[in-house]
């Protein structure tokens, strides 16, 4: 089980985001902890989709704190990270 993946090609590492159901990128140039368990990133991360979606969060000890503005279901929440698929295409449990 791996919540990351990291991608020195891109030099991002990649996690899995359940209010979006995709992989986001998390860029090799922010803070981290080196702790593949219980990750911690910063600063926050924003990832835009269009207009009209926004994923905002911070990730702490292998938490994915999503802030306020957050434009999806999980906005204002805290929750474990959750494993990345085990192939592609598919879904986390």
């Amino acid at each position: 089980m791996s919540l990351m993946r990291h991608d020195a090609a891109n030099r991002c590492r990649w996690h899995w985001c359940p209010a979006c159901k995709l992989e986001h990128p998390l860029p090799d140039n922010c803070t981290f902890n080196g702790n593949e368990l219980k990750p911690t990133f910063s600063p926050s991360f924003r990832q835009r989709f269009g207009r009209d979606r926004l994923c905002h969060y911070i990730i702490t000890d292998g938490r994915i704190a999503y802030c306020g503005d957050s434009k999806h279901e999980l906005a204002g929440q805290t929750i474990d990270m959750p494993p990345l698929p085990v192939e592609a295409g598919e879904s986390p449990p």
